[in-house]
Order: C-alpha cells, then structure tokens, then sequence
C-alpha cells in the first residue's frame, strides 16, 4: 500500500511540476525534469508512460495545446501574446502546433 502511496504522490508531483512550468519549454525538457526529480532522463519518460499511458512528451503537447486552444476561443488574447506567454518563437509557431494537433501529428 505504500509504495503505491508513493507512485501516487510521484504522479503528482510530476503533474503540479509540468502544469507550473507550462509557460517555459526548457524546464520541460526531460532533462531538466529528470534534474528537478533527482532522476535520470532515461528513467522520467518511461516512468510517465507507464502511468499516464502517453509519453512526457505528448502529454506535454496536449495540455499546452489545451491551454493554447482556451486563450483562442476567449478572444482576449492575440496570437502575439499567445506565443510570448508559452515561450514560442511567434504567432506561426503558435498556429503551427494547432494545424499540427488538427492533422494528428502532434
């Protein structure tokens, strides 16, 4: 039981880490989250999938193209903006993920 307490408080962390990091790429390259969890690259994304059932990576992807998606719809936003707050290069970069998403390569 606790060991599974303790997967589950993993998961967790790992969650509350990537949801806090969304807006800046670099934290969320599996080495610096492998160096924040005092783990190693190869262990963090094998681990990730073999409790959420899609990489780091994906999962990464769909929530930042979630978060993307929402600012969208609100209209409150512009794409200018939309790219500076998540660390892209511009607004091609942002349209260029949700095309990607849309087309299922991402």
């Amino acid at each position: 039981m606790r060991v599974t307490a303790n997967r589950s408080q993993d998961m967790q962390a790992l969650f509350c880490y990537i949801h806090k990091h969304i807006y800046c790429p670099a934290k969320l390259q599996a080495v610096e989250i492998a160096h924040h969890f005092n783990r190693t690259p190869d262990y963090i994304g094998p681990y990730f999938k073999r409790h959420v059932g899609i990489t780091l990576r994906d999962y990464i992807r769909q929530y930042r193209n979630q978060l993307i998606k929402k600012r969208i719809e609100s209209g409150s936003y512009r794409l200018k903006e939309i790219a500076a707050e998540f660390g892209l290069v511009d607004e091609s970069h942002v349209l260029k993920l949700l095309r990607n998403e849309n087309e299922g390569l991402v």
